[in-house]
């Protein structure tokens, strides 16, 4: 593997995770990355990789779920991209940062919004459905339903309707 792909593959993960300000989802980074063909798909898994274990990204768990792993910038990593930011052409970083201008409500709301589920000991599905902000859980439901498709179903519409919901209990609860 050119180490000259790899760097750069780093540099632009640790950009992207600098400028969105908020943990983002490996498939958002991989979205950008892979979509723009700046890296191939077992570049950026490996420099990912080599990220959390050089301590410059963390894993968030707070925003991370069964299904998706949310990452964040470290203060080294911080760092180590105010360092060596000029490496990414400007052309690039333009890229990235109208990129964010344009999509950060909806990336954030991805980081936000969980619908994620699991098989339970008595065989059935519990489809968990959760809001956060700023690291505070806004609503944390747990649906319990019989069958996989069901439970994945459920997760799809809380994507969707989420914010629907939300209104209903805050106006039947509040």
């Amino acid at each position: 593997m050119d180490s000259e792909n790899m760097t750069f593959c780093k540099l632009l993960v640790l950009y992207m995770l600098d400028t969105a300000e908020f943990p983002l989802i490996g498939a958002q980074i991989s979205e950008f990355i892979l979509g723009r063909e700046y890296a191939e798909f077992l570049t950026l898994s490996e420099a990912e990789g080599e990220l959390l274990e050089a301590g410059l990204i963390r894993q968030n768990d707070e925003e991370s779920s069964y299904h998706r792993t949310a990452f964040e910038i470290t203060e080294e990593g911080q760092n180590t991209i105010d360092l060596f930011r000029n490496r990414i052409g400007r052309r690039i970083r333009v890229e990235v940062d109208e990129y964010f201008r344009e999509h950060s409500l909806e990336l954030r709301n991805e980081t936000s919004v969980y619908g994620d589920y699991y098989k339970s000991s008595d065989g059935e599905y519990e489809a968990r459905l959760e809001i956060r902000e700023k690291g505070s859980s806004l609503v944390d439901l747990k649906l319990t339903v019989p069958t996989e498709s069901l439970a994945e179903s459920v997760c799809e519409k809380w994507k969707e309707k989420n914010a629907q919901v939300y209104a209903f209990l805050a106006k039947e609860l509040l």
